[in-house]
């Protein structure tokens, strides 16, 4: 019986061209923080779909964290990507969690050192990064990236 349905039921060949997956680039990146909502909020803007992004936050006494930024909506066409996380601000930093929390304020922003690493979307490696704040220690840099992002 379920078979039957099934066998009723019109395909969709030849109506969609899957897309050909390419190197994503970074187009836009932003970093916003509410000290209200205790929120950080990082969005990237690819020009093609990804396999997803990582971001490096590193502060000047030398604490890191790493955290995921995943796909929140790209087109079916693979023209771009939008990739976003959103961090709690939480009071004690034993209490942050990757892809969750993060122990820095609003403030400390300009303290900061940040990289973003962007993946293909098949074979997840490396296709593009930036930098943002301040330098990196060189004998610490999670990934070698050369593109300041202002």
């Amino acid at each position: 019986m379920i078979a039957l349905i099934f066998a009723c039921l019109p395909t969709l060949e030849g109506t969609h061209t899957p897309p050909s997956f390419s190197d994503p680039e970074i187009t836009e990146f932003t970093i916003e923080c509410s000290s209200e909502e205790d929120l950080w909020t990082f969005t990237l803007i690819t020009d093609a779909w990804t396999g997803n992004a990582l971001i490096w936050i590193r502060d000047e006494q030398g604490a890191q964290e790493e955290h995921p930024l995943i796909s929140q909506g790209a087109p079916r066409d693979g023209s771009s990507d939008n990739l976003e996380i959103e961090l709690t601000i939480v009071g004690d930093w034993r209490d942050a969690k990757r892809g969750k929390s993060t122990r820095w304020l609003c403030e400390e922003q300009e303290d900061l050192s940040i990289i973003v690493e962007v993946y293909h979307p098949k074979t997840y490696s490396s296709t593009d990064c930036l930098t943002t704040g301040n330098p990196w220690p060189e004998d610490s840099i999670p990934v070698a990236c050369d593109q300041v992002w202002e």
